[in-house]
């Protein structure tokens, strides 16, 4: 079994609300859901993101819901509205979500980017939440601005698109971080996208299961895990499958003593 922290997956619950999302509705991935697809992975999941997908749109319960019945170095994603208040905030904080996602993907975010930049700024101030960006590198212009403007930044799924090294370079060395994650979804070679990462930023790369897959051309496989051990070292997989992801969120004493060590 592979130790991973798992920095990449969803929990999908029937019993709180399900937004459909152009016609797409998941069917349901609980917690036994997850361990079980694990398993037959042959992943040890030592802690990990729940991150909200666009199909729980900005519900929370859910997601607080399967935190209680984890142990602290689980912790939440969160898509939220921006006009939340302190006391809401400071609850979420308190149940364990430590970042904030914006979906510009699928266009969940109908507000000016510098309201997006003032809330993340806001939320990094008060507990130290990073940011997350599920968006196509595609538009790398447009997506340099706002994560110029942000303190602490990870891309979904590698940005999705293979972009110029020159480009790529400048995210790296703006400190941005990367999820391998969802490579069922994306249009590039992800092993030579991890290998430049790795090369310029070795804590850039945080590896996720994107489990259950939704909407990917395929779900993460054995094969994939094989690749990354093949292709890195083994102090750059213990980086990639657990202490990149780990130093990021675990923080304010969610790390026990003996976490993994």
């Amino acid at each position: 079994m592979i130790d991973v922290f798992d920095a990449h997956f969803h929990i999908i619950d029937h019993d709180y609300p399900i937004v459909e999302n152009n016609g797409f509705k998941p069917d349901e991935f609980r917690l036994y859901d997850y361990f079980e697809q694990c398993r037959a992975l042959d992943l040890e999941p030592r802690g990990g993101a729940i991150v909200s997908g666009s199909f729980q749109g900005f519900d929370q319960d859910y997601l607080i819901n399967a935190l209680s019945h984890l142990p602290k170095t689980y912790v939440g994603v969160a898509q939220l509205p921006l006009t939340l208040s302190d006391e809401a905030l400071k609850e979420l904080h308190h149940y364990r979500i430590r970042a904030i996602r914006y979906n510009l993907y699928r266009n969940m975010v109908d507000t000016s980017w510098q309201a997006m930049i003032d809330f993340s700024r806001k939320v990094q101030a008060m507990f130290g939440w990073h940011t997350e960006l599920y968006v196509d590198l595609a538009q790398f212009d447009q997506v340099f601005a706002l994560i110029d403007a942000l303190d602490q930044v990870v891309v979904d799924h590698l940005g999705f698109s293979e972009i110029k090294p020159a480009q790529l370079d400048r995210l790296l060395n703006r400190g941005v971080r990367f999820k391998a994650s969802g490579f069922g979804r994306i249009s590039m070679d992800p092993m030579a996208a991890m290998q430049h990462m790795m090369a310029i930023n070795p804590g850039s790369v945080l590896f996720g299961t994107d489990l259950p897959g939704t909407r990917a051309r395929r779900r993460i496989s054995t094969d994939d895990i094989e690749q990354i051990q093949t292709r890195f070292d083994a102090a750059s997989c213990r980086r990639i499958f657990v202490d990149n992801a780990a130093e990021l969120y675990l923080k304010n004493g969610d790390k026990p003593n003996n976490y993994i060590e």
